[in-house]
């Protein structure tokens, strides 16, 4: 897509220029450990720290970025810049814009100055949304990806609707997890106003395939963040439920709850027999981020051939 307002362009691409030279010194002060790590696959503590603080400070480089004048833009700092766009319009090309070079990375600047005027564009926002029509391939494209992104910031609950009209248009064969991580990230942000939704759309599904996986995970982080019985309980009656459970143990798993370790084991000692290594391999994993015992599954499943 090419970006036509030329402040727009040339912001987005000041700031892509900015990461990109943090990226290249990051790589070149550590080429050498880094390319160890990937040869001898040695991914430790002291590798993710310093990709973790990498990252960190690419954030305070775009925070200092938004603070420096440019004449580009009449003078003024990127944060200036974002505080003069007045219509939700200007804004989303802006979006794009930042879509385009900078893989969907928004300034805190930005969208701030979305947020702290929602309800100035959340009307205009929900009819962006209701308009949006997936194409045959059931994905979405820059423009629209955009307008979800905006709704992830804003994040009220009138947007719920036209949320999971989006939803309704997915087909499980055709659409990508691009657009169903976009989509499903803007339905968490809302929260718990969003629960209802979801689990009648869950209730009202066949429980297959990557819709309900998404949907399923989209739950169990907002019920991480406000922890209940009933959250445990939604999520535990669709691992009962469901036939293969590994989906549902993996949406236990990112509730976090150690509660879900007895009928995660359960089901294993009842169905060894007949659950697959490699669905066993994922329900393993579930069981070591609860701290449980696997050596007496390993042992078995060691012995058996798939099936």
């Amino acid at each position: 897509m090419i970006v036509t307002n030329e402040k727009h362009k040339f912001v987005s691409e000041s700031l892509s220029g900015e990461l990109k030279k943090h990226a290249k010194k990051f790589q070149e002060e550590n080429e050498e450990y880094l390319q160890a790590s990937i040869k001898n696959n040695t991914y430790d503590d002291a590798y993710t720290k310093l990709v973790s603080d990498a990252v960190l400070e690419s954030y305070e480089v775009m925070n200092a970025w938004e603070n420096i004048s440019y004449n580009e833009i009449d003078g003024m700092t990127p944060i200036e810049y974002f505080s003069s766009l007045n219509t939700l319009s200007d804004i989303i090309d802006l979006f794009i814009a930042f879509e385009v070079e900078n893989a969907g990375i928004i300034p805190n600047g930005l969208a701030k100055h979305l947020k702290d005027n929602a309800d100035k564009f959340l009307d205009d926002l929900v009819s962006m949304l209701n308009s949006i029509e997936l194409d045959e391939q059931k994905c979405i494209k820059f423009g629209q990806k955009a307008v979800i992104h905006a709704a992830e910031i804003i994040a009220d609950e009138k947007l719920i609707d036209p949320l999971f009209n989006l939803v309704s248009q997915m087909e499980n064969p055709k659409t990508d997890a691009n657009t169903l991580t976009s989509v499903m990230n803007a339905i968490q942000a809302i929260g718990e106003p969003a629960v209802e939704k979801i689990v009648s759309t869950i209730d009202d599904s066949d429980k297959k395939g990557q819709i309900y996986r998404f949907l399923l995970v989209c739950l169990a982080r907002i019920g991480a963040k406000n922890r209940s019985d009933n959250y445990y309980n939604l999520l535990k009656k669709y691992f009962k439920e469901s036939e293969y459970k590994f989906i549902e143990a993996n949406a236990l798993g990112v509730y976090g709850d150690r509660k879900a370790l007895p009928a995660i084991r359960g089901y294993i000692e009842k169905n060894a027999h007949k659950i697959s290594k490699w669905e066993y391999t994922q329900l393993r994993q579930i069981l070591l981020q609860f701290g449980g015992i696997v050596k007496d599954f390993d042992t078995y499943f060691s012995t058996v051939k798939d099936n």
